[in-house]
Protein backbone atom coordinates (compact mmCIF):
# COMPACT_ATOMS: atom_id res chain seq x y z
CA UNK A 1 0.00 0.00 0.00
CA UNK A 2 1.37 3.46 -0.90
CA UNK A 3 1.44 6.56 1.32
CA UNK A 4 -1.24 8.18 -0.85
CA UNK A 5 -3.60 5.24 -0.29
CA UNK A 6 -2.96 5.40 3.47
CA UNK A 7 -3.85 9.11 3.59
CA UNK A 8 -6.94 8.43 1.50
CA UNK A 9 -8.00 5.73 3.95
CA UNK A 10 -7.60 8.19 6.83
CA UNK A 11 -9.72 10.76 4.97
CA UNK A 12 -12.38 8.13 4.41
CA UNK A 13 -12.66 7.47 8.13
CA UNK A 14 -13.15 11.19 8.71
CA UNK A 15 -15.98 11.36 6.17
CA UNK A 16 -17.82 8.52 7.84
CA UNK A 17 -17.58 10.16 11.25
CA UNK A 18 -18.79 13.48 9.85
CA UNK A 19 -21.89 11.85 8.35
CA UNK A 20 -22.66 10.17 11.65
CA UNK A 21 -22.38 13.51 13.37
CA UNK A 22 -24.75 15.17 10.88
CA UNK A 23 -27.36 12.40 11.12
CA UNK A 24 -27.38 11.67 14.82
CA UNK A 25 -25.68 14.52 16.77
CA UNK A 26 -26.78 18.17 16.69
CA UNK A 27 -23.58 19.43 18.34
CA UNK A 28 -19.91 19.55 17.31
CA UNK A 29 -17.40 17.01 18.65
CA UNK A 30 -16.73 18.71 21.98
CA UNK A 31 -16.61 17.58 25.60
CA UNK A 32 -19.84 19.47 26.44
CA UNK A 33 -22.12 16.65 25.27
CA UNK A 34 -22.34 12.97 26.20
CA UNK A 35 -23.11 12.13 22.60
CA UNK A 36 -20.07 14.12 21.59
CA UNK A 37 -17.87 12.18 24.00
CA UNK A 38 -19.05 8.88 22.51
CA UNK A 39 -18.38 10.06 18.99
CA UNK A 40 -15.03 11.52 20.00
CA UNK A 41 -13.99 8.19 21.56
CA UNK A 42 -14.89 6.34 18.36
CA UNK A 43 -13.12 8.94 16.27
CA UNK A 44 -9.96 8.75 18.42
CA UNK A 45 -9.80 4.94 18.17
CA UNK A 46 -10.21 5.00 14.40
CA UNK A 47 -7.68 7.81 14.07
CA UNK A 48 -5.11 5.91 16.19
CA UNK A 49 -5.58 2.79 14.06
CA UNK A 50 -5.27 4.78 10.83
CA UNK A 51 -2.19 6.68 12.00
CA UNK A 52 -0.63 3.39 13.09
CA UNK A 53 -1.22 1.92 9.63
CA UNK A 54 0.20 5.04 8.00
CA UNK A 55 3.31 4.90 10.20
CA UNK A 56 3.84 1.23 9.39
CA UNK A 57 3.44 1.84 5.67
CA UNK A 58 5.71 4.91 5.70
CA UNK A 59 8.38 3.07 7.70
CA UNK A 60 8.26 0.11 5.31
CA UNK A 61 8.75 2.42 2.33
CA UNK A 62 11.57 4.46 3.87
CA UNK A 63 15.06 4.14 2.34
CA UNK A 64 16.37 2.47 5.50
CA UNK A 65 13.59 -0.15 5.45
CA UNK A 66 14.12 -0.78 1.75
CA UNK A 67 17.85 -1.31 2.33
CA UNK A 68 17.18 -3.75 5.18
CA UNK A 69 14.67 -5.67 3.07
CA UNK A 70 17.14 -5.83 0.16
CA UNK A 71 19.88 -7.07 2.52
CA UNK A 72 17.58 -9.85 3.78
CA UNK A 73 16.85 -10.89 0.18
CA UNK A 74 20.58 -10.93 -0.60
CA UNK A 75 21.24 -13.17 2.43
CA UNK A 76 18.55 -15.60 1.28
CA UNK A 77 20.00 -15.62 -2.23
CA UNK A 78 23.51 -16.30 -0.92
CA UNK A 79 22.20 -19.16 1.22
CA UNK A 80 20.37 -20.60 -1.75
CA UNK A 81 23.49 -20.43 -3.93
CA UNK A 82 25.62 -22.04 -1.24
CA UNK A 83 23.27 -25.02 -1.07
CA UNK A 84 23.37 -27.72 -3.70
CA UNK A 85 21.32 -27.22 -6.86
CA UNK A 86 18.71 -29.97 -6.91
CA UNK A 87 16.56 -31.00 -9.86
CA UNK A 88 14.51 -33.87 -11.20
CA UNK A 89 12.26 -34.36 -8.22
CA UNK A 90 11.00 -33.04 -4.92
CA UNK A 91 13.76 -33.03 -2.33
CA UNK A 92 14.42 -31.86 1.19
CA UNK A 93 17.11 -29.51 2.41
CA UNK A 94 20.58 -31.12 2.19
CA UNK A 95 21.20 -30.35 5.84
CA UNK A 96 18.03 -32.05 7.07
CA UNK A 97 18.04 -35.74 7.93
CA UNK A 98 15.92 -37.81 5.57
CA UNK A 99 14.05 -40.66 7.20
CA UNK A 100 13.72 -43.60 4.87
CA UNK A 101 12.21 -46.72 6.40
CA UNK A 102 13.06 -48.75 3.29
CA UNK A 103 16.77 -48.02 3.75
CA UNK A 104 16.60 -49.04 7.40
CA UNK A 105 14.79 -52.29 6.63
CA UNK A 106 17.18 -53.04 3.76
CA UNK A 107 20.12 -52.50 6.12
CA UNK A 108 18.62 -54.86 8.70
CA UNK A 109 17.84 -57.51 6.09
CA UNK A 110 21.37 -57.43 4.67
CA UNK A 111 22.88 -57.75 8.12
CA UNK A 112 20.62 -60.67 8.95
CA UNK A 113 21.46 -62.39 5.67
CA UNK A 114 25.18 -62.08 6.47
CA UNK A 115 24.79 -63.40 10.00
CA UNK A 116 25.84 -60.16 11.68
CA UNK A 117 24.18 -58.92 14.86
CA UNK A 118 24.08 -55.14 14.97
CA UNK A 119 23.20 -53.48 18.26
CA UNK A 120 20.73 -50.62 17.70
CA UNK A 121 22.18 -47.18 18.43
CA UNK A 122 20.49 -44.98 21.00
CA UNK A 123 18.45 -42.02 19.77
CA UNK A 124 20.82 -39.59 21.50
CA UNK A 125 23.82 -41.10 19.67
CA UNK A 126 21.96 -41.01 16.36
CA UNK A 127 21.10 -37.32 16.80
CA UNK A 128 24.67 -36.49 17.83
CA UNK A 129 26.16 -38.24 14.79
CA UNK A 130 23.65 -36.62 12.44
CA UNK A 131 24.54 -33.18 13.80
CA UNK A 132 28.26 -33.88 13.35
CA UNK A 133 27.74 -35.15 9.81
CA UNK A 134 25.59 -32.14 8.96
CA UNK A 135 28.32 -29.80 10.17
CA UNK A 136 30.91 -31.68 8.09
CA UNK A 137 28.96 -32.04 4.86
CA UNK A 138 27.46 -28.53 4.80
CA UNK A 139 30.47 -26.54 6.04
CA UNK A 140 31.52 -23.71 3.68
CA UNK A 141 34.46 -24.82 1.58
CA UNK A 142 36.32 -23.84 -1.51
CA UNK A 143 38.34 -20.89 -0.29
CA UNK A 144 42.06 -21.02 -0.89
CA UNK A 145 43.93 -22.44 2.05
CA UNK A 146 46.53 -20.27 3.76
CA UNK A 147 50.24 -21.25 3.55
CA UNK A 148 50.21 -22.17 7.24
CA UNK A 149 47.18 -24.42 6.74
CA UNK A 150 48.78 -26.11 3.73
CA UNK A 151 51.98 -26.67 5.70
CA UNK A 152 50.01 -28.30 8.51
CA UNK A 153 48.16 -30.49 6.01
CA UNK A 154 51.42 -31.62 4.41
CA UNK A 155 52.93 -32.39 7.82
CA UNK A 156 49.88 -34.37 8.94
CA UNK A 157 49.86 -36.28 5.68
CA UNK A 158 53.58 -37.05 5.85
CA UNK A 159 53.13 -38.45 9.36
CA UNK A 160 50.13 -40.48 8.21
CA UNK A 161 52.09 -41.93 5.29
CA UNK A 162 54.96 -42.90 7.59
CA UNK A 163 52.53 -44.59 9.98
CA UNK A 164 50.81 -46.33 7.08
CA UNK A 165 54.07 -47.72 5.72
CA UNK A 166 55.05 -48.97 9.15
CA UNK A 167 51.73 -50.62 10.03
CA UNK A 168 50.20 -51.66 6.75
CA UNK A 169 51.36 -53.04 3.43
CA UNK A 170 51.07 -50.17 0.93
CA UNK A 171 48.63 -50.30 -1.96
CA UNK A 172 50.30 -51.01 -5.27
CA UNK A 173 49.22 -48.01 -7.35
CA UNK A 174 51.19 -46.49 -10.20
CA UNK A 175 50.90 -42.69 -10.32
CA UNK A 176 52.35 -39.91 -12.40
CA UNK A 177 52.59 -36.20 -11.70
CA UNK A 178 50.50 -35.26 -14.74
CA UNK A 179 47.63 -37.71 -14.13
CA UNK A 180 44.13 -37.17 -12.79
CA UNK A 181 43.11 -39.95 -10.40
CA UNK A 182 39.52 -40.73 -9.39
CA UNK A 183 38.53 -43.26 -6.75
CA UNK A 184 35.06 -44.70 -6.17
CA UNK A 185 34.55 -46.83 -3.08
CA UNK A 186 31.52 -48.39 -1.37
CA UNK A 187 32.79 -48.34 2.22
CA UNK A 188 30.04 -50.59 3.71
CA UNK A 189 27.75 -49.14 6.35
CA UNK A 190 27.88 -52.19 8.67
CA UNK A 191 29.27 -51.74 12.17
CA UNK A 192 31.85 -54.50 11.69
CA UNK A 193 35.31 -53.57 13.01
CA UNK A 194 34.35 -50.05 11.95
CA UNK A 195 37.27 -48.23 13.58
CA UNK A 196 39.90 -50.52 12.03
CA UNK A 197 38.17 -50.51 8.64
CA UNK A 198 37.96 -46.71 8.46
CA UNK A 199 41.59 -46.40 9.49
CA UNK A 200 42.55 -48.82 6.71
CA UNK A 201 40.32 -46.92 4.28
CA UNK A 202 42.20 -43.74 5.14
CA UNK A 203 45.47 -45.47 4.31
CA UNK A 204 44.09 -46.62 0.95
CA UNK A 205 42.97 -43.07 0.16
CA UNK A 206 46.35 -41.67 1.20
CA UNK A 207 48.20 -44.16 -1.02
CA UNK A 208 45.94 -43.66 -4.04
CA UNK A 209 45.94 -39.86 -3.56
CA UNK A 210 42.85 -39.32 -5.79
CA UNK A 211 41.95 -35.91 -7.13
CA UNK A 212 38.27 -36.89 -6.99
CA UNK A 213 36.88 -39.19 -4.28
CA UNK A 214 33.42 -40.78 -4.49
CA UNK A 215 32.18 -42.73 -1.47
CA UNK A 216 28.97 -44.74 -1.06
CA UNK A 217 27.24 -46.11 2.04
CA UNK A 218 28.60 -43.30 4.19
CA UNK A 219 26.75 -42.98 7.50
CA UNK A 220 26.70 -39.95 9.82
CA UNK A 221 29.02 -41.89 12.16
CA UNK A 222 31.58 -42.73 9.47
CA UNK A 223 31.48 -39.17 8.12
CA UNK A 224 32.54 -37.83 11.52
CA UNK A 225 35.38 -40.38 11.77
CA UNK A 226 36.65 -39.64 8.25
CA UNK A 227 36.64 -35.91 9.00
CA UNK A 228 39.23 -36.46 11.74
CA UNK A 229 41.70 -38.20 9.39
CA UNK A 230 44.62 -36.15 8.05
CA UNK A 231 43.84 -36.54 4.34
CA UNK A 232 40.38 -34.97 4.70
CA UNK A 233 41.64 -31.37 4.86
CA UNK A 234 43.07 -31.62 1.36
CA UNK A 235 39.59 -31.96 -0.14
CA UNK A 236 36.61 -29.76 -0.84
CA UNK A 237 33.13 -31.14 -0.31
CA UNK A 238 31.08 -31.71 -3.45
CA UNK A 239 27.27 -31.51 -3.47
CA UNK A 240 25.94 -31.66 0.09
CA UNK A 241 24.51 -35.15 0.66
CA UNK A 242 21.16 -36.05 2.17
CA UNK A 243 21.77 -37.31 5.70
CA UNK A 244 19.85 -40.57 5.37
CA UNK A 245 20.68 -43.82 7.14
CA UNK A 246 23.49 -43.99 4.58
CA UNK A 247 24.33 -41.77 1.63
CA UNK A 248 26.83 -40.99 -1.13
CA UNK A 249 29.49 -38.32 -0.84
CA UNK A 250 31.82 -36.69 -3.38
CA UNK A 251 34.97 -34.70 -2.65
CA UNK A 252 37.63 -33.16 -4.85
CA UNK A 253 41.09 -31.69 -4.34
CA UNK A 254 41.90 -28.01 -4.35
CA UNK A 255 44.39 -28.75 -7.15
CA UNK A 256 41.57 -29.29 -9.65
CA UNK A 257 39.26 -26.53 -8.42
CA UNK A 258 38.54 -23.71 -10.85
CA UNK A 259 36.60 -20.47 -10.56
CA UNK A 260 33.81 -22.09 -12.62
CA UNK A 261 33.42 -25.26 -10.54
CA UNK A 262 29.77 -26.23 -10.15
CA UNK A 263 28.13 -28.73 -7.79
CA UNK A 264 24.72 -30.18 -8.58
CA UNK A 265 22.43 -32.90 -7.31
CA UNK A 266 19.85 -34.73 -9.44
CA UNK A 267 17.33 -36.78 -7.48
CA UNK A 268 15.91 -39.85 -9.23
CA UNK A 269 12.12 -39.60 -9.44
CA UNK A 270 11.66 -43.37 -9.47
CA UNK A 271 13.84 -44.08 -6.41
CA UNK A 272 12.22 -45.42 -3.25
CA UNK A 273 15.58 -45.34 -1.44
CA UNK A 274 16.36 -41.65 -1.80
CA UNK A 275 19.04 -42.27 -4.48
CA UNK A 276 20.48 -39.39 -6.51
CA UNK A 277 23.27 -38.34 -8.86
CA UNK A 278 26.02 -36.00 -7.61
CA UNK A 279 27.83 -33.97 -10.29
CA UNK A 280 30.86 -31.74 -9.88
CA UNK A 281 31.67 -30.04 -13.18
CA UNK A 282 34.25 -27.62 -14.56
CA UNK A 283 37.12 -29.01 -12.54
CA UNK A 284 40.36 -28.03 -14.27
CA UNK A 285 43.30 -30.29 -15.02
CA UNK A 286 46.36 -28.36 -13.80
CA UNK A 287 48.53 -29.80 -16.57
CA UNK A 288 46.46 -29.12 -19.68
CA UNK A 289 43.83 -26.69 -18.41
CA UNK A 290 41.05 -28.91 -19.77
CA UNK A 291 37.79 -29.03 -17.85
CA UNK A 292 36.32 -32.24 -16.47
CA UNK A 293 32.93 -33.25 -15.02
CA UNK A 294 32.57 -36.21 -12.66
CA UNK A 295 29.28 -37.77 -11.56
CA UNK A 296 28.71 -40.43 -8.94
CA UNK A 297 25.73 -42.35 -7.63
CA UNK A 298 24.60 -45.39 -5.70
CA UNK A 299 21.87 -46.78 -7.93
CA UNK A 300 18.82 -48.61 -6.59
CA UNK A 301 19.75 -51.71 -4.60
CA UNK A 302 18.64 -55.30 -5.02
CA UNK A 303 16.10 -56.10 -2.29
CA UNK A 304 15.05 -59.71 -2.88
CA UNK A 305 14.27 -62.14 -5.69
CA UNK A 306 10.89 -60.54 -6.31
CA UNK A 307 12.13 -56.95 -6.04
CA UNK A 308 15.40 -56.77 -7.96
CA UNK A 309 15.06 -53.02 -8.81
CA UNK A 310 16.42 -53.79 -12.31
CA UNK A 311 13.94 -51.48 -14.07
CA UNK A 312 14.69 -48.66 -11.64
CA UNK A 313 18.44 -49.01 -12.21
CA UNK A 314 18.03 -48.95 -15.98
CA UNK A 315 16.05 -45.69 -15.86
CA UNK A 316 18.47 -44.16 -13.35
CA UNK A 317 21.63 -44.94 -15.32
CA UNK A 318 20.02 -43.52 -18.45
CA UNK A 319 19.32 -40.32 -16.51
CA UNK A 320 22.96 -40.22 -15.42
CA UNK A 321 24.24 -40.49 -18.99
CA UNK A 322 21.71 -37.88 -20.14
CA UNK A 323 22.85 -35.38 -17.49
CA UNK A 324 26.57 -35.98 -18.02
CA UNK A 325 26.55 -36.06 -21.83
CA UNK A 326 26.49 -32.27 -22.15
CA UNK A 327 30.13 -32.15 -21.00
CA UNK A 328 32.93 -32.87 -23.53
CA UNK A 329 34.97 -34.61 -20.80
CA UNK A 330 32.81 -36.59 -18.40
CA UNK A 331 33.20 -39.55 -16.03
CA UNK A 332 30.34 -41.36 -14.33
CA UNK A 333 31.46 -43.75 -11.61
CA UNK A 334 30.04 -45.36 -8.49
CA UNK A 335 28.16 -48.35 -7.14
CA UNK A 336 25.76 -49.05 -10.00
CA UNK A 337 24.45 -52.31 -8.46
CA UNK A 338 24.34 -53.51 -12.08
CA UNK A 339 23.78 -57.24 -12.42
CA UNK A 340 24.58 -59.27 -15.52
CA UNK A 341 20.94 -60.34 -15.40
CA UNK A 342 20.00 -56.69 -15.96
CA UNK A 343 21.32 -56.98 -19.52
CA UNK A 344 23.73 -54.65 -21.28
CA UNK A 345 24.21 -51.18 -19.85
CA UNK A 346 22.32 -48.70 -22.10
CA UNK A 347 25.39 -46.59 -22.89
CA UNK A 348 25.13 -43.80 -25.50
CA UNK A 349 27.45 -44.21 -28.49
CA UNK A 350 30.15 -41.82 -27.28
CA UNK A 351 30.46 -43.45 -23.83
CA UNK A 352 32.79 -46.34 -22.92
CA UNK A 353 33.15 -48.73 -20.01
CA UNK A 354 36.66 -48.02 -18.69
CA UNK A 355 37.17 -51.55 -17.31
CA UNK A 356 36.17 -53.28 -20.55
CA UNK A 357 38.40 -50.91 -22.51
CA UNK A 358 41.56 -51.27 -20.41
CA UNK A 359 41.13 -54.82 -19.04
CA UNK A 360 39.20 -56.85 -21.61
CA UNK A 361 38.73 -60.46 -20.60
CA UNK A 362 39.12 -59.76 -16.86
CA UNK A 363 35.94 -60.18 -14.78
CA UNK A 364 36.39 -57.05 -12.63
CA UNK A 365 34.28 -58.28 -9.70
CA UNK A 366 34.31 -55.49 -7.13
CA UNK A 367 32.03 -57.57 -4.89
CA UNK A 368 33.71 -60.97 -4.81
CA UNK A 369 32.85 -63.48 -2.09
CA UNK A 370 35.64 -65.75 -3.33
CA UNK A 371 38.46 -63.18 -3.36
CA UNK A 372 37.35 -61.05 -0.41
CA UNK A 373 38.27 -63.10 2.67
CA UNK A 374 35.81 -61.10 4.79
CA UNK A 375 32.89 -62.62 2.87
CA UNK A 376 31.58 -66.15 2.51
CA UNK A 377 29.68 -67.68 -0.38
CA UNK A 378 29.92 -67.63 -4.14
CA UNK A 379 28.48 -64.25 -5.12
CA UNK A 380 30.65 -62.38 -7.65
CA UNK A 381 29.39 -59.12 -9.17
CA UNK A 382 30.89 -56.16 -11.04
CA UNK A 383 28.77 -53.72 -9.08
CA UNK A 384 31.16 -50.75 -9.14
CA UNK A 385 31.85 -49.33 -12.60
CA UNK A 386 33.35 -46.32 -14.33
CA UNK A 387 32.09 -44.94 -17.64
CA UNK A 388 33.92 -42.25 -19.61
CA UNK A 389 33.18 -39.78 -22.40
CA UNK A 390 36.46 -38.03 -23.13
CA UNK A 391 37.67 -35.51 -25.68
CA UNK A 392 40.86 -34.18 -24.11
CA UNK A 393 41.88 -37.15 -21.93
CA UNK A 394 42.77 -40.82 -22.30
CA UNK A 395 42.12 -43.55 -19.76
CA UNK A 396 45.61 -44.38 -18.55
CA UNK A 397 44.68 -47.23 -16.17
CA UNK A 398 41.93 -48.72 -14.03
CA UNK A 399 42.51 -51.01 -11.06
CA UNK A 400 40.90 -52.36 -7.91
CA UNK A 401 42.23 -51.30 -4.51
CA UNK A 402 41.59 -52.28 -0.90
CA UNK A 403 42.06 -56.01 -1.53
CA UNK A 404 44.35 -56.76 1.42
CA UNK A 405 43.17 -57.93 4.88
CA UNK A 406 43.95 -55.65 7.81
CA UNK A 407 46.71 -57.29 9.90
CA UNK A 408 45.58 -58.60 13.27
CA UNK A 409 41.89 -57.68 12.85
CA UNK A 410 39.12 -60.30 12.67
CA UNK A 411 35.40 -60.54 13.31
CA UNK A 412 32.93 -63.34 14.04
CA UNK A 413 30.12 -64.33 11.73
CA UNK A 414 27.32 -66.85 12.11
CA UNK A 415 26.98 -69.18 9.11
CA UNK A 416 24.88 -72.23 8.37
CA UNK A 417 26.86 -75.45 7.92
CA UNK A 418 24.75 -78.48 6.92
CA UNK A 419 21.72 -77.10 8.69
CA UNK A 420 23.61 -76.14 11.86
CA UNK A 421 24.58 -72.63 12.90
CA UNK A 422 28.31 -72.14 13.28
CA UNK A 423 30.23 -69.12 14.54
CA UNK A 424 33.42 -68.57 12.54
CA UNK A 425 36.24 -66.04 12.67
CA UNK A 426 37.06 -64.13 9.48
CA UNK A 427 39.66 -61.53 8.51
CA UNK A 428 38.62 -57.92 7.94
CA UNK A 429 39.19 -55.77 4.83
CA UNK A 430 38.43 -52.05 4.46
CA UNK A 431 35.04 -52.92 2.94
CA UNK A 432 32.92 -55.71 1.48
CA UNK A 433 33.53 -54.01 -1.91
CA UNK A 434 36.87 -53.32 -3.56
CA UNK A 435 37.55 -49.72 -4.57
CA UNK A 436 37.93 -48.75 -8.21
CA UNK A 437 40.73 -46.33 -9.13
CA UNK A 438 40.64 -44.69 -12.57
CA UNK A 439 43.59 -42.67 -13.87
CA UNK A 440 43.24 -40.18 -16.72
CA UNK A 441 46.03 -38.51 -18.64
CA UNK A 442 45.55 -35.32 -20.65
CA UNK A 443 46.29 -35.54 -24.35
CA UNK A 444 49.14 -33.49 -25.82
CA UNK A 445 48.17 -29.86 -26.25
CA UNK A 446 47.39 -28.53 -29.71
CA UNK A 447 50.31 -26.12 -29.50
CA UNK A 448 52.75 -29.02 -29.03
CA UNK A 449 51.18 -31.03 -31.83
CA UNK A 450 51.50 -28.11 -34.25
CA UNK A 451 55.08 -27.19 -33.34
CA UNK A 452 56.53 -30.55 -32.35
CA UNK A 453 58.23 -28.77 -29.47
CA UNK A 454 57.90 -30.43 -26.09
CA UNK A 455 58.88 -27.18 -24.36
CA UNK A 456 55.80 -25.28 -25.60
CA UNK A 457 53.51 -24.43 -22.70
CA UNK A 458 50.18 -26.28 -22.80
CA UNK A 459 47.01 -24.27 -23.44
CA UNK A 460 43.41 -24.46 -22.26
CA UNK A 461 41.68 -27.01 -24.45
CA UNK A 462 38.12 -26.05 -23.49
Amino acid sequence: MSIARAVYAFAGHGTVLSSVARDGAPHLLTSRSVRSRELRTAFTAKRAYTFGRCAAIMSSTSPRARDAKRARKDEVAVDARSNTTETAGTTTSPSAPVTNSLLASLHAERMKRRGIDVAPASEADAVRHRDMARAITTAPSGAAASPNTLAKIRAKRLNAEVDARAAYEPVSVSTSGGDIRMLTYNIWFADVAMSARLEALGRVITECDPHVLCLQEVTPQTASVLRAQPWFDEYIMGPAPHLQDYFSMMMFKRDVKSELVKREKYVFRNSQMGRYLDVTSYMRDPRSGAHLAVGTSHLESYINSTRTSANERRVQIQECFSVMSKHPNAVFMGDTNWDDKDGDVPMPVDWRDAWLEKRPGEPGFTYDAKSNDMLRGYLQKRLDRAFVKLRDFDVCSIEMVGKQPIPGVTYHKTVSNRGKSQNIELPVLPSDHFGLLVTLRAKMSRAKVASGDDNVESIDLT
